[in-house]
């Protein structure tokens, strides 16, 4: 098949989305299929085959958001000439809505993949406040029922879809991982980086550090972890708005000599920021899978999460780790049951390991490619 995948973000960037689409974009190449991927333009960006930068503008710096221009381009006038068998939009935003016009103007079976709960990250744009939860009800609805079916990566993210009275196919197939990156992945890179003595223990948390993320929590959690177990360390890696916050709250709480903060590292040495980590912690609440934790776990990290459906599929409470509600003294309970019973950490980082095991790229692109071949189908 032909594919065309529009999304607002792509490589040099490094979110979930990004990583999401270049993975599954090689997947689908390995296995005989064309993909063509249509992003921003933007610096430092790497030109290779088949991919389309539309020319745009800066729109937010933390975290880096691009929107492409929709004007005359060479990029687009090829793009509107091509012969795609399906388009499997991304994301939402001008790009989006390129791919939905190509795929309306030749009568091509159009695909969204839902990647994210945007009412929970609207306070990042200008004017938010003017933005009422019911359009992006309106919104998800219109432009849901203009697709031929719909991708939701959790059963989560499907039933927040049906709430928005969306009538067409939704299935539900995980952005999948590269395992073998992970679970082979070498020790020593983290601790060489921040100095850590291999007698401390690696707390590890990974992601933005904005509010959504709950930072903040996950610092008062460990407050009291540290309370108990001076030989252990706290590492987040990430950037954001909150990092000062973080970095004041740790030296009210006199932990300060036992946090530190990374900041953004490439994606390339990320599974050898996990092997160095005994443990993974995570608070939020606002992800439609959580990739990071699926990453940890493939490492074979035992992970620590506040509850939430987004992932409930693959961390499995008294089995992989533990799910709590957000408690500071529950959630610090847990992590003190995982670092002091050592029979017990064995086991869940066994444990772990399997339980990624359906998650493999290779799995979810063999149902991504029957998806397509489903809906290519009955377009015919």
């Amino acid at each position: 098949m032909n594919i065309g995948f529009f999304t607002e973000s792509y490589l040099p960037s490094h979110d979930g989305v990004a990583t999401s689409v270049a993975m599954t974009a090689t997947q689908l190449t390995k296995i005989g299929h064309t993909v063509s991927i249509v992003a921003p333009n933007r610096p430092h960006a790497r030109e290779k085959k088949n991919i389309y930068r539309i020319v745009s503008v800066k729109l937010l710096n933390n975290p880096e958001v691009w929107e492409a221009i929709e004007i005359p381009q060479s990029a687009l006038f090829e793009l509107f000439q091509k012969d795609f068998d399906i388009i499997n939009i991304h994301s939402g935003g001008t790009i989006t809505n390129i791919g939905w016009q190509i795929a309306k103007l030749h009568r091509i079976p159009l695909v969204m993949t839902y990647h994210t709960l945007w009412k929970y990250y609207a306070h990042y744009f200008p004017f938010s406040f003017l933005v009422n939860p019911w359009i992006y009800k309106e919104f998800n609805l219109l432009f849901g029922n203009t697709c031929n079916a719909l991708i939701a990566p959790t059963e989560k993210v499907k039933n927040i879809l049906k709430r928005y009275a969306i009538k067409k196919p939704i299935y539900v197939i995980p952005s999948g991982i590269e395992l073998t990156k992970f679970s082979e992945a070498k020790k020593g890179y983290l601790r060489q980086k921040l100095h850590i003595p291999e007698s401390k223990s690696i707390l590890l948390s990974v992601g933005r550090l904005e509010k959504e993320k709950s930072p903040d929590f996950i610092l008062s959690s460990f407050s009291r972890v540290a309370k108990q177990n001076s030989e252990v360390v706290l590492i987040f890696v990430g950037e954001g708005r909150e990092k000062e916050n973080i970095h004041r709250q740790a030296k009210q709480l006199g932990i300060n000599s036992q946090i530190y903060f990374t900041g953004a590292i490439p994606y390339i040495h990320m599974p050898q920021v996990y092997a160095d980590a005994d443990a993974f912690l995570f608070a939020s609440k606002t992800e439609t899978q959580g990739m990071v934790i699926y990453e940890a776990l493939a490492t074979g990290l035992p992970v620590i999460a506040v509850q939430d459906l987004a992932f409930s599929s693959v961390l499995i409470d008294g089995y992989n780790g533990y799910m709590t509600n957000k408690n500071t003294k529950n959630y610090a309970k847990k992590i003190l049951q995982i670092l002091n019973d050592k029979d017990k950490y064995k086991k869940f980082s066994r444990n772990a390991q399997k339980s990624v095991v359906p998650f493999s790229i290779e799995n979810t692109v063999k149902q991504l490619e029957q998806c397509y071949l489903t809906i290519k189908a009955s377009k015919s």
